[in-house]
């Protein structure tokens, strides 16, 4: 009678040779668990793999800093285009931070420096951070042009020397009329700079002044409610601005062609004081002249204050450039007659 207890164990019909064959069935068994593992691994490679391209083709959002990019305009339409948007954006992601990081570690620079009062090593950290490359949208930029402008003012308004500071020794027949001129600044930059009467314009000969030179002009841009100052190409410092309700500033290119201290304002023919509360100009007026082919219509617009600090940032004047007392009373000092002023949309 055949013995079957060998089939339980896997081996087939016993028999004297298979019994004494050396375990030919169990070599059997083995080489097909290897290659079923081996077909398990084929079809778990390529599931896996087309798993991956079809993700790739759709990135997590917010790693796509451009939002034209294929990735997420969802255009992958094959698996290369789909690993090429997948390998692009971690790197944009990476640069991003190191931009930042950089950016950061300038600010830091730049803001130390301003607190020791040593504005020219703060002005050119703050420089540098801003070329670094960050967003012109993020905090940091807001608070490295912050910085910035403190440090451009510092430099104006004391007597530190600075590369883009002359030494001007007064002669005689010198006003600090004619010497704002020649350098395009102003008397009361001058005299704040070099620490003289404000009330009083008498210098003498042989005194030596330090006096900024500069290229003054200015950009405005309704859509930020941000007015730039430069000096050259160099920015200077940002303001923010208040703007014509419904549209009423008009874009294009003007000069400064007036200043007024404590200006009156003249409303449906009637002259209205200063300080009295119908009186919307605040303490500065800067009266804009159209030049450059813009609309020569574009009559009565100025900078000027406010005695409503909470409109600035908004659409509230009738088409005035409308800015905070204390920042156009400093804006004031540092323009001259003829400034060039650029208001965008």
């Amino acid at each position: 009678m055949a013995d079957y207890s060998n089939l339980v164990r896997g081996g087939g019909v016993s028999s004297p040779q298979r019994r004494t064959s050396g375990g030919k069935g169990w070599k059997t068994l083995l080489t097909f668990a290897a290659l079923c593992a081996l077909l398990t691994f084929a079809v778990w490679k390529v599931w896996f793999s087309g798993g991956s391209e079809e993700s790739a083709s759709n990135p997590p959002a917010g790693l796509a800093e451009n939002p034209g990019d294929d990735a997420r305009k969802g255009n992958g339409n094959n698996a290369t285009s789909g690993k090429q948007a997948n390998h692009k954006k971690p790197k944009d992601f990476r640069q991003r931070n190191a931009v930042n990081a950089m950016a950061a570690k300038l600010c830091g620079k730049a803001a130390k420096a301003l607190a020791e009062e040593d504005y020219v090593t703060a002005r050119d950290a703050a420089e540098a951070a801003l070329k670094s490359g960050v967003s012109k949208k993020s905090r940091q930029w807001l608070e490295i042009v912050d910085i910035l402008g403190k440090a451009n003012t510092g430099i104006l308004n004391t007597d530190v020397p600075a590369p883009e500071k002359v030494a001007y020794t007064i002669k005689g027949g010198d006003n600090l009329i004619s010497i704002a001129k020649r350098f395009g600044s102003t008397v009361a930059a001058i005299q704040k700079s070099n620490g003289l009467d404000p009330a009083n314009q008498t210098i003498y000969p042989g005194k030596t002044l330090r006096i900024l030179t500069a290229k003054w002009r200015v950009e405005i841009s309704k859509r930020e409610f941000r007015l730039y100052l430069y000096n050259g190409d160099r920015l200077f410092k940002v303001y923010t601005v208040g703007v014509g309700r419904q549209g009423r500033t008009p874009s294009g290119t003007f000069k400064i062609a007036g200043k007024t201290i404590e200006p009156q304002w003249y409303s449906n023919g009637k002259t209205i004081p200063y300080g009295d509360k119908r009186n919307v100009l605040g303490t500065r007026w800067m009266a804009l002249k159209p030049t450059k082919g813009t609309d020569t219509n574009f009559r009565g617009y100025g900078i000027h204050g406010t005695w409503q600090p909470e409109s600035v940032g908004t659409q509230c004047s009738n088409g005035c450039i409308r800015m905070r007392n204390k920042e156009v009373e400093e804006l004031f000092s540092i323009l001259p007659y003829g400034t060039e002023i650029v208001i965008k949309d």
